[in-house]
């Protein structure tokens, strides 16, 4: 009988290193904000899990600034519209 070993990582877990490293991806991030994507719609569409993003967005800057500044356009947006 054999025994599956364990992976070491989980999923995501060098996966923002594809999106912080990349101007690319973090302007995809700042579009998918400023269209109104929740964090779990974002999280999905990246393939990993809503605590995930939400670790990514603690400890890496430059993935909490694109999805700031989309949500603040978003904001901005909305708020025009009201008046």
């Amino acid at each position: 009988m054999t025994t599956r070993k364990k992976p070491d990582k989980k999923p995501g877990r060098q996966k923002w290193q594809e999106w912080e490293g990349s101007e690319d991806r973090l302007n995809v991030l700042a579009a998918w904000a400023r269209a109104g994507k929740t964090d779990e719609e974002i999280a999905k569409a990246i393939g990993i899990s809503r605590s995930t993003l939400a670790e990514w967005k603690k400890n890496y800057e430059s993935i909490r600034t694109a999805l700031a500044i989309g949500r603040q356009y978003a904001d901005r947006l909305e708020e025009n519209s009201l008046y």
